[in-house]
């Protein structure tokens, strides 16, 4: 009835960029793909960071074994992943599995007519980009966000410079590089005062606040600027983000794109430190998403997807935002062109004058 192909996507030689580029444009992406009836493909991604490629060959073939006799709206992840998980070592694979085979399953519900996704919808978009090194002008971020403000987005989302020595995501998250936080206070004032004060800014830190003396230097300096929000400003700890909101109430803080457990969500969810929640669709599994929907609402908590690597990951948030039905449904564009994006077609939605439009149907294919 199925049949399971796994590919790991990978450049032949690393590329030497001029600038800062997202880590997985070198290290590479992890693709399941599932064919049903031997109709065309449907593909879900595994976050290339829980696990070596071997792990995800034999999880997936472990979640394949069970699901592979089912029809695809007969098919139960939330089980599958409570028996694997009995004697799974590395769970964070094991979620990130399941989340890149809830992706390709929602795929073929769609193509067979069993998805909510009836209407038209513009998602409000802002362009996530603003990657220098140290030792480059700021003037980049200035002419950066400008161009997208002409292109009608909702708002641009910049970094702090970034060291010469850029490591990949995962070596910065172990340790994560410093920086000057006087330079950044000159050059988000520098950018504002460019823009204007309706266009909408974002900071992502990346985690890279590390004393509550910085946060309160960064907090002061921001607080008259008009973000939208500042991301991931220290560790991903909730005391940490319980210490920074007591520092200074006005900033707007987002978080959770490292999160792979329903029950963790849950924590990030309920804590009255985090306003805007990004968790990650190949981490988190569709499914489990749509279960914390009420929450979110009852909370009055808003879910903007990270969507940040493959059309298979945008596809899929879109379809979220669709259902969530939030008072700001708002999710954000990788600006930079990925060395693997002509590997997919894609059909439901499109992009114009700076907003993602679903389409009657929602879907991603090889």
């Amino acid at each position: 009835m199925y049949i399971l192909s796994l590919y790991k996507i990978k450049t032949i030689v690393k590329k030497k960029y001029p600038f800062p580029r997202p880590s997985y444009f070198n290290d590479g992406m992890i693709m399941i793909s599932l064919n049903y009836k031997d109709e065309s493909n449907a593909l879900g991604e595994v976050n290339f960071y829980s696990g070596s490629f071997d792990e995800v060959i034999r999880i997936s073939k472990n979640i394949f074994s069970l699901i592979k006799k089912s029809a695809p709206s007969k098919i139960d992840l939330s089980k599958t992943y409570i028996l694997l998980k009995k004697t799974e070592k590395n769970l964070f694979c094991l979620s990130s599995c399941i989340a890149a085979f809830s992706q390709a399953i929602n795929s073929l519900k769609i193509r067979d007519g069993k998805n909510i996704l009836k209407e038209k919808k513009i998602i409000s978009t802002y362009a996530s980009g603003g990657m220098i090194f140290e030792n480059q002008s700021s003037e980049f971020f200035i002419e950066e966000a400008l161009k997208f403000k002409d292109k009608k987005f909702f708002g641009w989302k910049f970094r702090p410079p970034f060291p010469k020595n850029f490591q990949n995501h995962k070596l910065r998250m172990l340790n994560p590089p410093d920086f000057d936080e006087k330079k950044l206070i000159k050059i988000s004032e520098k950018i504002r005062f460019k823009v204007g004060n309706k266009f909408n800014l974002m900071l992502d830190f990346g985690c890279r606040i590390n004393n509550l003396k910085k946060y309160q230097y960064i907090a002061d300096g921001l607080q008259d600027l008009n973000f939208l929000f500042i991301e991931e400003p220290v560790k991903r700890n909730l005391t940490l983000y319980k210490k920074i909101k007591s520092i200074n109430k006005r900033m707007i803080l987002a978080g959770g794109e490292h999160v792979f457990f329903f029950k963790e969500a849950k924590e990030w969810i309920m804590s009255k430190d985090i306003d805007y929640l990004q968790f990650d669709v190949n981490s988190l599994s569709f499914d489990k998403i749509i279960k914390l929907k009420q929450i979110f609402k009852k909370l009055d908590k808003i879910f903007i997807p990270h969507s940040w690597t493959s059309p298979i990951i945008t596809s899929i948030s879109l379809s979220l935002l669709k259902i969530f039905k939030q008072k700001k449904n708002l999710i954000e564009r990788n600006i930079f062109i990925s060395p693997y994006e002509k590997l997919f077609k894609t059909k439901g939605y499109k992009f114009s004058n700076g907003s993602y439009v679903i389409e009657k149907k929602n879907q991603s294919k090889s």
